[in-house]
């Protein structure tokens, strides 16, 4: 799929395999400070965000404030860093539908979803209620029961 020229403005995308949250829409920022950062992105390119700021995501009882986004106007996306929502403390869950986040005080909530396999993991910067989606959360403790035993199996 070819992005180049597509812009995504109003909707954040999530990505596993970005190690930072980009912008293109400077107005979903706060606390923006200039700055020049040289930036290497998927295709290889360099490019340069003109500043920084912090980017607060808000989809039903989940808020999560992601410091030092970068302002990249180039940008096809509004690109949130999956890693960086690992390192705010939350639990990460990706399925084939949608991406949920959760932690020890926060139920699980769908922040992200996609109708195709090709699609990318869309959602809004902000929601009063968690996205729509069909997911077992019920089975959520038992996946994550049997992972947590796999790993403990591996390494006897």
């Amino acid at each position: 799929m070819n992005f180049k020229g597509l812009r995504f403005n109003k909707y954040l995308v999530y990505d596993t395999g970005a190690t930072i949250s980009v912008v293109n829409n400077k107005d979903i920022l706060s606390n923006v400070k200039d700055a020049t950062i040289e930036v290497s992105v998927a295709d290889g390119a360099t490019l340069e965000a003109d500043c920084i700021g912090d980017l607060i995501i808000r989809v039903g009882i989940v808020s999560i404030t992601l410091e030092n986004t970068l302002y990249l106007p180039e940008s096809s996306f509004n690109l949130v860093s999956l890693k960086q929502i690992e390192e705010r403390g939350f639990n990460v869950l990706i399925t084939k539908e949608s991406v949920s986040v959760f932690n020890q005080n926060v139920a699980p909530t769908i922040i992200a979803s996609r109708k195709n396999a090709a699609d990318l993991y869309m959602g809004p910067q902000f929601s009063e209620e968690s996205l729509e989606c069909d997911f077992d959360y019920d089975g959520l403790a038992d996946m994550l029961s049997n992972a947590n035993q796999d790993d403990k199996d591996k390494s006897i």
